[in-house]
């Protein structure tokens, strides 16, 4: 008897395969995480005066999110705290939750840290940091 083939997910599962359940259980939960999985995405990329990111923050209100610049690195942190309540509603389904999310980009041009503009609109924050223009140096006397 030829074994049956079942598409589950991610793969092809056999049918009586000693790990199918667990296989099936996995696709489950990446199923189940797979829109969380689009918050964060970013894309970085310049013209010849500014670094620009932007990133898909969904569900983040602009208060939420924090941005730092340490020593050439970019760091974006959002984090969505869970309202408490004290109802007795039954959920059904219940996909809003409270989340962290960060990233750090090593910036690969010097910029102006003094001259970085920030927006955040429909879920998506925009950074345009503007590039030194001009090559710092610092004369080092010998004694």
């Amino acid at each position: 008897m030829l074994p049956i083939l079942r598409n589950h997910g991610l793969r092809c599962v056999r049918s009586g395969e000693p790990f199918g359940s667990l296989t099936r259980l996995l696709d489950e939960f990446v199923r189940d995480v797979q829109p969380w999985r689009h918050t964060g995405n970013l894309d970085l990329y310049e013209d010849d005066k500014n670094l620009y990111v932007e990133a898909e923050l969904a569900g983040f209100h602009k208060d939420q999110i924090e941005l730092t610049l340490e020593d050439g690195v970019l760091h974006l942190k959002a984090e969505q705290q869970e309202e408490k309540e004290d109802r007795q509603e039954t959920y059904y389904i219940r996909e809003r939750r409270q989340g962290k999310w960060s990233r750090s980009i090593q910036l690969p041009v010097a910029v102006q840290e003094d001259n970085i503009a920030a927006t955040y609109q429909d879920g998506v924050l925009k950074v345009s940091l503007a590039k030194q223009t001009e090559k710092q140096t610092h004369r080092i006397e010998v004694k």
